[in-house]
């Protein structure tokens, strides 16, 4: 019986053993039971995540498609764009050589003219150094001139209708004047009086009317006959003739015209002024 009890309580022991082996084994597994629930359910969020993940990345397939897709046809326009900017770059570069080309032309034609100009500037130069040489000069002869007489008249109206005939010489007596400067010509005596000594000039012209008509007219300095002219009129209408000197006077003397004395030798005027005298001083001596 002992043995037997002795067998018995072995093989309890060792059924304990198993027990106790068992329940740690069952321990074990309810462990690994509670580990895989927990896998699974961080398994399903895990995967719940890679869906989402995955559809996202979809989603950024699908925008990223379309974004290459659009910067592809932005890349294609670009390359358009740059072949057009290219073809215009080649034209504006050719146009460009052009514009250098004229541009070289322009400066060679610059320096051209400037040469040209620096030889314009010079004779400039010259040509305004004689002016201010010429302008010192007649500066100079106005200051000259100013001190010198200034002498000139010119005189008409010897009357109207007929002009003689006198029985003598008779001196002409023109009664007015377009100009007396210097009043050296006397309207009343019809004598020119010389204000300094100097070379003059005189002229005058002489007219008579009608046919038959004769002129005889004589230019005296002092009583000293310088001319005389002759005129006949034979076609009955005016007759004109005239003359002029250069003389030389002293201070003081005398010029005057004179009608020589006799039946046939008359003048005519009218107020178309037909006969003057006329004279100025050319230089002082």
């Amino acid at each position: 019986m002992e043995a037997r009890l002795a067998a018995s309580e072995e093989v309890n022991q060792q059924n304990a053993a198993k027990r106790t082996a068992m329940e740690a084994r069952l321990a074990a597994s309810e462990k690994v039971n509670r580990q895989n629930a927990a896998n699974l359910a961080q398994l399903s969020s895990v995967e719940m995540r890679l869906n989402l993940s995955e559809s996202r990345v979809e989603q950024l397939a699908d925008k990223n498609e379309a974004q290459l897709s659009g910067v592809e046809m932005r890349a294609n326009l670009s390359e358009s764009r740059l072949e057009q900017l290219a073809k215009k770059n080649e034209a504006n570069l050719a146009q460009l050589s052009s514009v250098e080309m004229r541009l070289n032309l322009s400066e060679s034609r610059v320096e051209q003219l400037a040469d040209k100009n620096e030889a314009k500037l010079a004779q400039l130069s010259s040509v305004e150094m004689r002016l201010n040489q010429s302008v010192s000069r007649v500066e100079q002869l106005a200051r000259e001139n100013a001190d010198q007489p200034k002498v000139a008249f010119s005189a008409y109206h010897l009357g109207a209708g007929y002009i003689g005939p006198y029985s003598s010489l008779t001196t002409l007596v023109y009664q007015r004047v377009f100009s007396n400067i210097g009043n050296a010509y006397n309207q009343s005596t019809g004598f020119f009086h010389a204000a300094s000594r100097g070379v003059y000039f005189f002229t005058f012209t002489a007219a008579t009317y009608g046919s038959p008509q004769s002129m005889n007219i004589y230019m005296y300095k002092n009583n000293q006959q310088l001319i005389r002219n002759y005129g006949q009129n034979n076609h009955g209408g005016f007759e004109y003739m005239s003359n002029a000197v250069v003389v030389e006077l002293e201070l003081g003397d005398t010029v005057d015209l004179r009608l020589q004395g006799h039946s046939s030798y008359r003048l005519y005027d009218s107020s178309h002024n037909h006969n003057t005298f006329s004279g100025f001083l050319l230089y002082p001596l």
